[in-house]
């Protein structure tokens, strides 16, 4: 059985290897970007089943990467994974298509059910931003 396959876009190197650590377990990762330009090459290039994407990158904002992505790849789950719980961010981040919206308060034993539950057609949201959807 194949796993899973996830890039993982975020402009914190230690963010990124922290992720990595959680999912390489369940889950290949196999791209990793700190911008969008490359974070949505990495997209094109490894076509993963889910984006694990942090909201605001030194090159704009997340939002961005989901369009592209899903305009080219609309198979592709998205997962915003940020600090913000921000209205606009949130909105901004649900136009674009995003499939779930959790902040990096979440535990990272967590990030692994919550890649789960977004393969699994689930909408997983931390209970700060449900209010906003």
């Amino acid at each position: 059985m194949t796993r899973p396959r996830v890039v993982v876009i975020d402009d914190h190197d230690v963010v990124r290897a922290g992720i990595r650590s959680y999912l390489s377990e369940r889950y290949t990762v196999c791209g990793e970007a700190a911008d969008i330009a490359d974070g949505i090459d990495q997209v094109l290039t490894c076509r993963p089943d889910v984006v694990v994407l942090d909201v605001h990158l030194p090159s704009g904002h997340g939002s961005r990467v989901v369009s592209a992505v899903k305009q080219q790849l609309d198979h592709v789950k998205v997962l915003a994974f940020s600090v913000s719980a921000e209205r606009e961010d949130v909105a901004s981040m649900l136009r674009a298509g995003v499939d779930g919206y959790v902040l990096k308060s979440t535990f990272g034993e967590q990030l692994v059910d919550l890649v789960d539950e977004l393969l699994d057609g689930e909408t997983p949201v931390s209970p700060q931003i449900a209010g906003f959807m």
